[in-house]
């Protein structure tokens, strides 16, 4: 199904549709997005996370809270999950609790993200989970990449 637009398969127009069916596979964080002329798609939103869970979830570290966090470039600037500040909203957690953070970028720019004041634990990185988690202030987010942190 990741095909290329007159070369695997002809566009999907405007009124038509296309039912993809496929076995998801791969446990992880993914993300789908248009290949279709995606310069222009993709910066206006035709894209998203795609979750697959593993079925066993014993080698995950535990949480209390998860946030996905998909970042993009619009002519508008940086988006998460399709919205610009100030109308992005924060993420909260109370004394004590583990926040689980996927960041996704389907931009065009790599992008920092920190959270202020504290270490995340960075123990995923495209869908795999990574042999020696590490702690960073700020994770570099480049195009494509998909990060998970605590």
């Amino acid at each position: 199904m990741d095909g290329v637009t007159f070369v695997t398969q002809p566009p999907i127009e405007p009124g038509q549709t296309y039912k993809y069916e496929f076995t998801a596979k791969n446990p992880g964080s993914h993300m789908y997005h248009s290949h279709h002329d995606a310069a222009e798609q993709v910066t206006k939103g035709m894209m998203a996370a795609f979750i697959i869970d593993p079925k066993d979830k014993s080698k995950d570290p535990a949480y209390d809270k998860e946030y996905i966090m998909v970042l993009n470039d619009t002519g508008i600037g940086l988006t998460i999950n399709g919205k610009s500040f100030p109308y992005t909203q924060p993420l909260t957690a109370k004394k004590g609790q583990k926040l689980r953070i996927r960041y996704m970028n389907e931009g065009l720019m790599i992008h920092p993200m920190h959270l202020h004041g504290m270490y995340q634990s960075v123990f995923a990185k495209d869908g795999a989970n990574l042999p020696a988690p590490y702690l960073a202030d700020t994770l570099t987010v480049a195009p494509g990449d998909a990060t998970m942190s605590l």
